[in-house]
């Protein structure tokens, strides 16, 4: 096949996606009407333990349909696919034949393909081997639509033009993910916290959010998610500040500057207590992950009140159970006639136990014992 300047233009704009990776998708779909198939993926397999990884499609992520496939056929998938390694690097292999090699497998079909032609309407597969990596495969599968014919000689023509440089962007591309996996568990970590985290672009679309975040904007009270995959505050004038504060941060990450930003209430349709919203430049190394033009948003939920968790001093100092749940009410600033009666138990045996925990902790008095409940202690939800 000869090289045409649409296969240039591809080659190049498969490099764009090392700091773009959003735009696998759009980058996979042009391959796929290349080659005249309905779906393209890159999948990770590790055929040793039976795991498998979508790396990249052509088609957007369908949450419920991702969890039944990860539910139902991800295991026995992997099994079919780690058989790729067999064959040579970017040689195309029909489904059949891939599952003819291997050991003790019986159908000439894996069930994950009669599922997908059910529920997205694909036929016919095709896979080439990207080549193996620590201990993973790498590979390409080509989807038709069901009904339709496929030409295998000319994929096979287009895999050998492109695999290289699909294998050469993914090597990239691998820093850039790891950090921004390391990103997101760190955001996802605030979730304990009652704490909403959003990554948001430039231009105010959605790159990341935390569970929180997602069950505040799921309320659509007073802030929620529009189509456009946008942040929208539906006060009208506090939308406005709140664009005003990306512009700011924009312009503070552009000069390398000083962190700008602020925070806002945000008033609620239901008239419950204003949503909180701060609004910070992505600095270090978010700031890589965001293309240098990101910010982070936090949302926090008044009506979400974060109590205290007195667990650690079970470790630290050995208090008992009993010492725990007492520590925690003193915290909540309840009375020891209080405790005694949430307890059930006598005034005498609640101030006897709390002496007891004044002694194992080295705090004389109840003030004291708070400030250390307060160093020692994670904030969690109630």
């Amino acid at each position: 096949m000869r090289i045409t300047e649409e296969h240039l233009k591809f080659i190049s704009e498969t490099y764009d996606t090392v700091l773009d990776h959003e735009t696998w998708t759009s980058q996979l779909g042009k391959l796929a009407r290349m080659a005249g198939v309905g779906a393209v993926n890159i999948l990770r397999v590790d055929p040793t333990n039976s795991v498998l990884q979508i790396t990249q499609r052509s088609y957007p992520l369908n949450q419920k349909a991702h969890k039944e496939f990860s539910k139902d056929f991800a295991s026995d998938e992997a099994k079919v696919l780690g058989g790729i390694g067999k064959f040579v690097p970017h040689a195309l292999i029909a489904e059949q034949d891939l599952c003819r090699s291997i050991d003790s497998y019986e159908n000439s079909q894996a069930p994950a393909s009669v599922w997908k032609a059910d529920v997205f309407g694909l036929g016919n597969r095709y896979f080439a081997n990207l080549g193996k990596r620590d201990g993973y495969n790498d590979l390409v599968t080509f989807y038709s639509d069901q009904g339709s014919r496929v030409d295998p000689v000319f994929i096979q023509e287009l895999v050998k033009i492109f695999a290289p440089h699909l294998v050469r962007a993914l090597r990239l591309a691998e820093p850039l993910c790891q950090l921004e996996s390391s990103v997101k568990s760190s955001l996802n970590a605030l979730n304990r916290l009652s704490v909403g985290a959003v990554l948001v672009s430039k231009k105010g679309e959605i790159l990341f959010s935390n569970d929180e975040a997602e069950r505040i904007l799921s309320l659509e009270d007073g802030i929620k998610r529009n189509r456009q995959q946008c942040l929208c505050i539906q006060n009208a004038g506090i939308q406005s500040v709140f664009l005003s504060l990306l512009a700011g941060c924009k312009e503070t990450i552009a000069a390398n500057g000083i962190a700008s930003g602020g925070a806002i209430f945000i008033e609620r349709h239901s008239g419950g207590d204003a949503f909180i919203l701060e609004v910070s430049p992505a600095c270090g190394q978010i700031e890589d992950l965001s293309r240098s033009d990101g910010t982070l948003l936090f949302l926090t939920d008044p009506a979400c009140r974060r109590g205290i968790t007195c667990n650690n001093l079970e470790g630290l100092y050995g208090l008992t159970k009993a010492e725990i749940e007492i520590s925690a009410l003193l915290a909540e600033g309840y009375s020891t006639e209080e405790i005694s009666e949430i307890r059930k138990v006598s005034i005498a045996t609640t101030r006897t136990q709390i002496k007891s925990i004044f002694l194992k902790t080295g705090t004389q008095k109840r003030s004291d014992l708070m400030r250390l409940i307060l160093r020692v202690s994670v904030p969690q939800a109630l």
